[in-house]
């Protein structure tokens, strides 16, 4: 609001007010506004800048160790069926084919061509208990590294009280007792009795090796067939 200049009227002084519509209108133009955002200029998200989640990497299988003791293989057993285990499944797998006789309607074998061992059950049956566990080619040793072609002086190094269990055939047989069974050891022959029976380089080495329950009477399986999964 303007206060305009006096006017004088039969002596009175009066005092004009005048209403300024431009300057009321200058101010209200200069009243500051709330900035509106332009849509076109927010920023644009595509696939590419959201990112692919990294897969998770499916986790590679130990390989299996497995050592033989007087009492087993791994987490097989003697005088045990086989367990209903992925342990024991990463071992032997039953078979219905193997030993399919009349007696027989199948057999455990290795679970892999990697694993060389035979698995012997009462009756050859699926359920049947675990009366022998063999082991004919190196891999499968002794927690103390003994296995097949191991010397007989690392095999009595290693067991300094092994028992002798006496001759067979053509091999001197060792055991080591355990808790459910005792860990059979067949040495080859050496020298001029061994002649027509091992090459040189199999003479005095052991040549097997066997897991059986105690119950069983040690034995030897050289020179014979008298060993094998359809002969439980």
């Amino acid at each position: 609001m303007v206060w305009g200049p006096a006017v004088h009227n039969n002596g009175k002084t009066i005092v004009a007010a005048s209403v300024s519509i431009l300057l009321v209108g200058w101010l209200v133009g200069c009243t500051p506004s709330t900035p509106v955002a332009d849509p076109s200029a927010a920023p644009s998200v595509t696939p590419s800048s959201i990112g692919t989640p990294t897969p998770t990497p499916t986790p590679t299988p130990t390989p299996i160790a497995l050592t033989i003791s007087p009492d087993g293989i791994g987490p097989l057993v003697v005088g045990e069926p086989v367990p209903a285990t992925s342990e024991a499944a990463a071992v032997v797998k039953f078979d219905p084919r193997s030993c399919n006789t009349t007696n027989n309607t199948g057999a455990w074998v290795p679970a892999s061509k990697k694993l060389t061992l035979v698995v012997v059950t009462a009756n050859a049956r699926k359920t049947g208990k675990i009366t022998s566990l063999g082991v004919f080619h190196p891999g499968v040793m002794t927690a103390e590294g003994i296995g097949v072609t191991s010397s007989l002086a690392q095999l009595k190094l290693a067991y300094p009280d092994i028992v002798s269990a006496g001759p067979g055939p053509s091999t001197d047989m060792f055991v080591l007792n355990g808790t459910v069974g005792h860990l059979i050891f067949e040495v080859a022959w050496s020298g001029a009795k061994a002649k027509g029976y091992w090459p040189k380089a199999e003479q005095g080495t052991v040549l097997w090796m066997r897991a059986e329950t105690k119950t069983t009477e040690v034995y030897s399986i050289a020179n014979s067939d008298a060993y094998g999964v359809c002969h439980g």
